[in-house]
């Protein structure tokens, strides 16, 4: 299990473009988007993440923006468009793909200056039990 501290994140709402052109649209991951990846991914390597090849748990906790009166922002991402943001800009990083995500844990954490959200990777072990462990001694 890992716990890192990543720059809070941007809106999925601002993660894709579209341009259209004459008949055509064209959808395209957004500049502000590679940069959060860019530098969601330079964190996430700086506090020893390394690429998980199976399943994962992942847990949320997003961060708001810290006020100068010292409240939560009430501005704030919804916290359903940052898994997608957040799942996406960790492949290759903390996993190979963000399907191997099989559960998820989110919520809204306490206030911190400038926003956060704190991720922790926890690796899906899969046990394997010998059947004739589960047989009663006599049979």
């Amino acid at each position: 299990m890992i716990t890192l501290r990543l720059p809070y994140p941007i809106s999925n709402n601002l993660y894709w473009r579209t341009r259209v052109m004459g008949k055509v649209a064209m959808t395209y991951v957004s500049p502000e988007a590679k940069a959060y990846k860019q530098h969601a991914a330079w964190a996430a390597k700086a506090a020893g993440v390394r690429v998980v090849d199976g399943d994962v748990s992942v847990s949320y906790v997003l961060h708001p923006k810290l006020t100068v009166k010292g409240e939560a922002s009430r501005v704030r991402c919804d916290l359903d468009n940052v898994l997608k943001v957040l799942g996406d800009a960790m492949n290759g990083v903390a996993w190979v793909d963000d399907k191997q995500i099989v559960e998820i844990h989110a919520r809204i954490g306490e206030p911190v200056k400038d926003g956060a959200i704190t991720v922790t990777i926890t690796p899906i072990v899969v046990v394997a039990v010998q059947r004739d462990m589960l047989l009663p001694a006599n049979v």
